[in-house]
């Protein structure tokens, strides 16, 4: 009985795998794979996989340097940076106080600026930060600064 087999992989295919993995380093076999059909080709992932390997193209190399250049871009710009957010709170006498915070990247300092019943925006636009904190402008009654 007759073994069947696939037909072989046409060398302008086998060529473009290899080139595509070859200039494009970060790239694994997926990635290369999803590539083929845009440009008019379709081989199984398997396949790719396999002419990769054959070639002396391992599999794509892990991304960990980019949380490390992260995490020197933050250290870099910490100075500078602020992090704010909204949050609410219910009291016991069920009312809902709402307050802004920012907190200072670099000092990991946290500044509550306003609290108030019913935030109107003009109590939150007007926070800023300055050179020596946070600030925020009393402009309604209703909330009071808590710096």
């Amino acid at each position: 009985m007759h073994e069947v087999k696939r037909p072989p992989l046409p060398e302008e295919i086998r060529d473009l795998i290899i080139r595509l993995g070859a200039e494009n380093s970060r790239w694994g076999f997926r990635r290369v794979h999803g590539e083929l059909p845009r440009l008019g080709h379709k081989v199984g992932p398997a396949t790719v996989r396999r002419v990769l390997r054959a070639t002396g193209l391992g599999p794509a190399p892990r991304r960990q340097p980019a949380r490390a250049e992260w995490a020197a871009f933050i250290k870099a710009q910490a100075s500078g940076l602020l992090a704010a957010n909204l949050f609410h709170a219910d009291t016991v006498t069920l009312r809902r106080l709402y307050a802004l915070f920012v907190m200072e990247v670099r000092t990991r300092t946290v500044h509550i600026l306003t609290d108030c019943g019913l935030p109107v925006g003009s109590e939150f636009r007007d926070a800023r930060p300055t050179g020596r904190g946070v600030r925020a402008s009393r402009t309604s009654a209703g909330c009071r600064r808590l710096l």
